[in-house]
């Protein structure tokens, strides 16, 4: 690696460390809070249900037993991951969550298909007050997620600018052209075929593994969603997740993707033919 490349990399390396700096500053670490201190340790206040429906809720709580209550009645109780298939209508409801210190909620709202794949509770779903600002997402998540991404890729094109500049510049057009040909195919009614078999387990555990990866909370019970689906489309449709409650944003970020591989394609036809 010369001297440039070398500065590149410790640029990229400084700029993503800052990144996650401020992610940590301006992003609340625990969503409990958001919650107000009750009475006997209780965190109070209010929890927003996109949807009507079955829901499971739960907790996980692996120090000690747990008490979450939902409108006034106690709804799951215990240690470790403890969940509740349970029907409410759509709208704020009263919580109170009793549990020690490290306890998170976890939820599976109507909508979505794979009962084993709990998510986590984003902050912006819960409320001491009973505001809320777009439920259900974590907007500056996926912000930074995003500018990580859009770092590693500058870095990437960086470092090999002198492949680049090697390219045909003709088979490059052509990789364009059909690059931006298949993204406009796939974004044409992007969800029209509905919700696949498997979307929302991607949907779910992506959506964990990219705020643990935010958080930088590397503990071995925090990676344990999902071991099924590959780790990159986990991620993918992860970062799209973290900007809606519904899987547009993923969607996107997978026709992006799958654009990108047919424009490689035509450099994989042209060495071949």
């Amino acid at each position: 690696m010369n001297r440039r490349s070398a500065i590149a990399l410790g640029v990229a390396i400084a700029a993503a460390a800052a990144l996650l700096g401020l992610r940590q500053l301006v992003v609340e670490r625990d969503p409990l809070d958001r919650l107000q201190s009750g009475a006997n340790g209780a965190r109070e206040g209010s929890w927003f249900f996109p949807r009507g429906g079955p829901y499971i809720l739960g907790f996980e709580s692996p120090h000690g037993d747990a008490t979450l209550a939902i409108d006034g009645r106690d709804v799951v109780r215990g240690r470790g991951i403890q969940t509740e298939r349970l029907v409410y209508q759509a709208g704020p409801h009263a919580v109170s969550f009793t549990a020690p210190q490290g306890s998170r909620l976890l939820w599976h709202p109507p909508g979505r298909r794979g009962a084993g794949e709990l998510e986590y509770v984003p902050p912006s779903s819960l409320s001491a007050d009973g505001s809320f600002d777009h439920p259900g997402t974590s907007r500056l998540d996926g912000m930074f997620a995003i500018l990580l991404v859009a770092l590693a890729a500058g870095l990437g094109l960086y470092l090999a600018r002198d492949a680049l500049r090697r390219f045909d510049r003709r088979a490059a057009a052509a990789a364009g052209i059909v690059a931006v040909f298949a993204l406009a195919v796939r974004l044409i009614d992007l969800g029209g075929a509905g919700q696949t078999w498997d979307e929302d387990v991607n949907w779910s555990a992506g959506r964990n593994y990219v705020t643990n990866g935010l958080a930088l909370d590397f503990s071995p019970a925090s990676w344990t969603w999902n071991y099924q689906h590959p780790p990159v489309s986990k991620y993918a449709a992860g970062i799209g997740a973290q900007l809606a409650d519904g899987y547009g944003p993923a969607r996107a970020v997978s026709a992006l993707l799958i654009a990108l591989a047919c424009g490689l394609l035509v450099f994989i036809g042209r060495r071949l033919y």
